[in-house]
């Protein structure tokens, strides 16, 4: 059975998926049940305050069901280049088991993450079933950091989709995280010494860049 902190952080991180789901479909998307493993707890207060559909308790998994009409109905407003974005990552991203590293694991939920301009450690911990302060320490045995995986995989991201030049400068600065194009600018500059559309000519030109 789980203890209390595991049922917190399922809890935390259905919550959160929830909230993308319903933000994304602009609330055309609802869970009709919410499901959790652990056992039905005394008081329903918080689960009621965030779920607005009945939460099933124990079980076989954590997580919640959709309709198939809600899910098979498009989205008029969606944009193609992002699913395709979207699409490219999954296929980037290695789904290891849930017992490799946890530098791992930060590792690829930071690629699905980064687009969505959500990243932070209290996010990606949450989506973990983890605290912040519980990830640091686990990723400081493991060497290494959130900063450090958070700015390796940008670098992998910022390269990947400057290569390709249906991309705008713009839309490689929203699909690494950045909010705003002179941001992104800075920090590639820093990195690569060389500014992104620079970079993007010597690249495209055949010149010498550096290796991922």
């Amino acid at each position: 059975m789980t203890d209390g902190r595991d049922q917190v952080c399922a809890a935390m991180t259905v919550a959160m998926t929830e909230t993308m789901l319903t933000g994304a479909s602009r609330q055309t998307r609802r869970p009709t049940v919410v499901h959790f493993r652990h056992r039905r707890p005394d008081g329903l207060a918080v689960y009621r305050r965030f779920f607005l559909a009945p939460v099933q308790f124990s079980s076989s998994f954590d997580g919640f069901e959709c309709s198939r009409a809600s899910l098979d109905a498009p989205w008029p407003w969606a944009r193609k280049a992002m699913t395709e974005h979207a699409e490219k990552l999954l296929r980037m991203v290695e789904i290891k088991p849930q017992d490799t590293p946890m530098s791992d694991r930060v590792a690829r939920a930071l690629m699905l993450m980064l687009p969505t301009g959500r990243v932070s450690l209290p996010n990606v911990a949450a989506a973990l079933g983890s605290k912040p302060r519980s990830l640091q320490r686990m990723l400081e045995k493991e060497g290494t950091s959130f900063g450090e995986l958070l700015n390796k995989d940008r670098r992998k991201l910022a390269r990947r989709y400057l290569a390709n030049e249906s991309h705008s400068v713009s839309a490689v600065a929203e699909l690494t995280g950045y909010s705003s194009p002179s941001a992104f600018g800075r920090w590639f500059s820093s990195e690569f010494g060389l500014a992104p559309r620079e970079w993007r000519e010597v690249n495209m030109s055949g010149g010498s860049i550096e290796a991922a």
